[in-house]
Parts: C-alpha cells; sequence; structure tokens
C-alpha cells in the first residue's frame, strides 16, 4: 500500500519518476487481468453441456451406465486452486432398480444405500437447478467413495451417484464435492 501511495506523491511531483513507476504496475494489471485475474464471472457457477459433462466425468474417473441421457449439469469452478464441483443429471428410460444394478456391476463408488430424497445429500440447490424433484418421491439409491453417512453432504474431493425412481423412469445424478 505504501508504495501506491509514493506513486501518487512521484506523479505530482515528477512526471518522469511517476512514469517510470507506473509503467510497471500498469503492465502488471494489464497481464493479470489478460490472465483472468479480475475477471470474477469465472468463479460463479456455469452450465456444462454434454461434452463437458462426459470429459467431467472422465477426469473424476467417474463411470455411468451405458443409455443414461445427459439433460443437464452445473459446474462451480474453485476460487483459487483445486478442482471444480460438479452436478449432472441423465434420466434413464428404464426403472432405478435397473440403473442401479447397471451401476453395481460398473463398480468404483461403494455399495448402494438407500436414503430419504429430503436427505441433506440430495437437499443441494445446485440439485433443484439441475431438475431432482422429491415431491412423491420417498427414497433415493446413493453410492458413494467416502466414508460419509449416506444421505449426508458428500466430503470435498469425493463422488455420489444417487439414482431417483420415478416408477417406469430414473434420473441418476453425479455430486462430485470439489476441493
Amino acid at each position: 500500500m505504501v508504495w501506491l501511495v509514493d506513486a501518487i506523491r512521484t506523479v505530482t511531483l515528477d512526471g518522469m519518476q511517476a512514469r517510470r513507476l507506473l509503467g510497471p504496475f500498469f503492465g502488471a494489471v494489464l497481464v493479470l487481468s489478460g490472465c483472468g485475474a479480475f475477471d470474477s464471472t469465472d468463479l460463479g457457477p456455469h452450465d456444462l453441456d454434454e461434452d463437458q459433462a462426459r470429459s467431467a466425468l472422465s477426469s473424476l474417473g467417474v463411470d455411468i451406465p451405458d443409455g443414461l441421457t445427459f439433460v443437464a449439469g452445473v459446474g462451480y469452478p474453485p476460487g483459487f486452486v483445486g478442482s471444480t464441483s460438479y452436478y449432472m443429471r441423465f434420466d434413464a428410460h428404464s426403472s432405478a432398480a435397473a440403473v442401479v444394478a447397471a451401476l453395481n456391476e460398473k463398480g468404483g463408488l461403494g455399495k448402494a444405500h438407500n436414503i430419504d430424497c429430503t436427505s441433506p445429500l440430495l437437499a443441494s440447490p445446485s440439485l433443484q437447478k439441475i431438475g431432482l424433484q422429491c415431491a412423491g418421491v420417498e427414497r433415493a439409491s446413493v453410492t458413494r467413495n467416502d466414508n460419509m453417512p449416506a444421505g449426508e453432504r458428500v466430503s470435498m474431493g469425493a463422488e455420489a451417484i444417487a439414482v431417483v425412481d420415478y416408477g417406469s423412469t430414473a434420473q441418476l445424478y453425479v455430486i462430485a464435492e470439489g476441493t
């Protein structure tokens, strides 16, 4: 902060010295703004298209069953360092039991558990944004790769997959908590 006060004083005292001090200052501002250092819109949530969602799944090492249709997704980039949080929805034209069986066959996230649809894991506004509705649904099947109780929020750096049963159709939600 002292250097800024000195730079302002120098501007009023000696134009030549001011250019020497302010030149590097404005150069640094230009470089940082070119890198997106002052672009706060990059930090907010952004919608995912299918290619971005599939790329995110690949980078997370999450393998979902074949035959599911991507519907929506949202990503939350980290503020400075770390990994992005993702919430994605896929629809299945089969029962939840068939989707859970396919998930178990793929493996990777652990044993499936039944939870209340109103549990903290599924109470995220991000999940509601991409279409999760618990009206008329009591239970959901969840598989996750952390050691937290099935219905609790996902811990940092972990993933969970929730399958919500709507009778003859099901919705699969990927929840990946960034770091």
